[in-house]
């Protein structure tokens, strides 16, 4: 359903229906699980972007002015005939600094719960599903991540393979 659009499940949020893939992720594997997935990313780039624009116009204009001088400077002094783009995207700068949400230091279960707080605020998701979570964790630590999921107000649907007491 997730993927093909075939309805098994109607899922409905203020009496309309909604697709699951608008408002759900799936999670088979929380190993492979990607905080700086593409949806996320481009999301944070558009609220910086905005961000940029509403308070900080100066110093991206002083910031822009800057570069093309430094640009000018290097495509004048090249012996070759350059040209260049007036008007970077913004999008394009974060990209070229690699802006990411830093987990390196992140083990699996604190990657879980950013990846789910991350999804939840900035892509609206609010059901998430994962598939032999169980197999993963013990009670204990799978326990203190869903209390950790409760504060952040989503929805949480364990799929387990094997039935196991509810924790």
């Amino acid at each position: 359903q997730y993927t093909t659009n075939e309805d098994f499940i109607v899922f409905s949020e203020e009496e309309k229906e909604v697709r699951l893939d608008k408002i759900g992720d799936i999670i088979l594997n929380p190993l492979q699980i990607d905080i700086n997935n593409r949806k996320i990313i481009t999301k944070i780039y558009q609220e910086m972007i905005q961000d940029s624009l509403d308070c900080r116009q100066e110093q991206m204009s002083g910031l822009m002015t800057q570069m093309e001088r430094f640009i000018i400077d290097a495509c004048e002094s090249s012996d070759y005939p350059l040209t260049y783009d007036t008007n970077p995207n913004m999008v394009e700068l974060l990209k070229l600094f690699n802006v990411r949400v830093d987990n390196s230091d992140m083990d699996l279960q604190s990657r879980i719960i950013a990846y789910v707080k991350l999804a939840h605020r900035v892509l609206n998701t609010s059901l998430f599903i994962f598939v032999n979570i169980k197999s993963f964790f013990s009670d204990e630590v799978l326990d203190m991540i869903l209390q950790s999921l409760h504060y952040e107000n989503v929805n949480i649907l364990l799929i387990e393979r094997n039935e196991t007491p509810c924790l």
